[in-house]
């Protein structure tokens, strides 16, 4: 009993002990009636931005890429409260540079924007940087700008010829600016400048170069600064092609939507210099032209030197039928037939190319100035209530060459069978330059062919995968 009776006092001494602590507390925050809170700004109170460069670069030469490092941006808070001004700044790090305005390679004076967001708003500043022409140019002091040197000796030289330099055949004059300007000009000796020309090799084909420097010492806002100035000579080290001819390389090459294979082509070429070779022939070396793949037949390649066009070869190719593709070529309109609702050109037994009603085909003689690829015959779309039909008699790809007949970009649009939008292609600005339009089709059937102006269509290629007969 007295143990509970010990235990009710301790329980009422540490009730009373916090009650007093409670008291004294509150009495400590008690706030004298006669001085007024105090004011916190808060993001309310954000009126603008502003940036301080004084540690940051802001004068550049021609050429340097500018930085903004060392710029420091503030968010800057403005409150009028009891009877006074507050202002209060914080760092900015969430900003944006706008320096759309900046020519780092035009001497001036530019203006770059300093722009922060806050939800809706925007608070923009800006500073200026210049950009001058050079550290030369505006110490004030005179410089050598730059060498102007002349070689009379031989420049174009053949693989295996012998290159010896001769000083006595240079000329030199030296040009001095002073603040961006001419100052003067005087002849250099060749003893004057240093003189390099140990890259040059004649023992293979390239470039090179003979290198002419020179190096003053001079004081610039009390530093000493070294100014080196350099120009060159270019030796040309040449093995120039005699002749060009087809070594072997099948001849008889399968019709292709692409180009024609010619991978185990070999041509032989004989060069000035040296022993002739045979080279595998590929794009880097030549230029192939002169064939349409997916035309069968006899065609002849014209095989050209990149390095000179003027050395070329003709070689006879005979396209024949592609043994994994049905591909048929629009090149002739001829074949009608008078339908109730179109005029039906059959392109071959197998494939089938529709005209509408109303839809102009020009007559062009079987010529066609703007492709190698055409119908004998121009098809002219005038506006969305005409249109093409290419038939498809199995999925395959569709191949177009369609020009705009006016000055300006026109839209051509392919729908499905079902008269869904396939894809929508844009012709060249430019009146009747050929645009060639590809799409893959999953599915045969008949694919319609519109444009909301009028174009005009010089060539259709149809190709298939071809289905075996059983």
């Amino acid at each position: 009993m007295k143990n509970i009776t010990k235990l009710k006092f301790l329980i009422l001494g540490v009730i009373l002990s916090l009650s007093i602590a409670s008291c004294k507390k509150q009495e400590q925050e008690t706030v004298d009636p006669e001085q007024p809170p105090v004011v916190q700004l808060t993001e309310d109170d954000l009126t603008g931005i502003s940036v301080d460069v004084s540690g940051a670069k802001t004068k550049f030469y021609l050429g340097d890429e500018f930085s903004a490092e060392g710029i420091k941006v503030y968010q800057d808070y403005t409150k009028y409260a009891n009877g006074e001004l507050l202002r209060d700044q914080k760092e900015c790090t969430k900003y944006y540079l706008d320096t759309s305005n900046l020519d780092i390679s035009t001497v001036g004076e530019y203006q770059i924007k300093v722009l922060f967001r806050r939800g809706v708003l925007r608070y923009e500043t800006s500073y200026n940087v210049t950009v001058q022409s050079s550290l030369l140019d505006t110490s004030g002091e005179k410089y050598l700008a730059g060498l102007e040197v002349k070689y009379e000796g031989a420049k174009d030289l053949l693989v295996g010829d012998t290159f010896e330099f001769d000083a006595s055949l240079l000329t030199i004059k030296a040009h001095y600016n002073q603040s961006g300007e001419e100052v003067e000009e005087k002849d250099f000796e060749n003893t004057d400048i240093s003189i390099d020309y140990a890259s040059v090799d004649t023992s293979k084909v390239g470039s090179y170069m003979i290198k002419y420097s020179y190096s003053e010492d001079l004081t610039i806002n009390g530093s000493a600064y070294k100014n080196v100035v350099s120009s060159f000579t270019i030796i040309t080290v040449a093995n120039p092609t005699k002749s060009i001819k087809f070594e072997s390389g099948t001849t008889k090459i399968p019709a292709s939507i692409s180009t024609i294979d010619v991978s185990d082509w070999k041509i032989r070429v004989t060069r000035e210099r040296g022993e002739e070779e045979v080279v595998d022939f590929n794009t880097d070396l030549f230029l192939l032209s002169g064939v349409s793949p997916f035309i069968t037949g006899r065609q002849y390649a014209v095989i050209r030197l990149k390095e000179n066009t003027n050395k070329f070869i003709t070689v006879a190719v005979d396209i024949i039928e592609s043994t994994a593709l049905d591909i048929l070529v629009g090149t002739s309109l001829s074949k009608y037939q008078v339908l109730e609702d179109a005029n039906k050109i059959q392109l071959d037994k197998s494939g089938k190319f529709f005209v509408t009603n109303n839809v102009t085909i020009a007559s062009r003689g079987g010529k066609d100035r703007f492709s190698t690829i055409t119908f004998g015959d121009r098809i002219t779309i005038k506006g969305s209530d005409q249109y093409v039909e290419v038939v498809m008699d199995n999925p395959g790809t569709i191949i177009l060459y369609i020009a705009s007949s006016g000055a300006e970009a026109r839209e051509i649009t392919v729908f499905s069978p079902s008269g869904d939008d396939l894809e929508t292609f844009i012709t060249s600005a430019e009146k009747q330059e050929i645009t060639e339009v590809r799409l893959e089709v999953s599915e045969a059937g008949t694919y319609r062919v519109m444009s909301p102006s009028s174009v005009y269509i010089h060539g259709c290629i149809i190709a298939t995968e071809k289905v075996e007969v059983k």
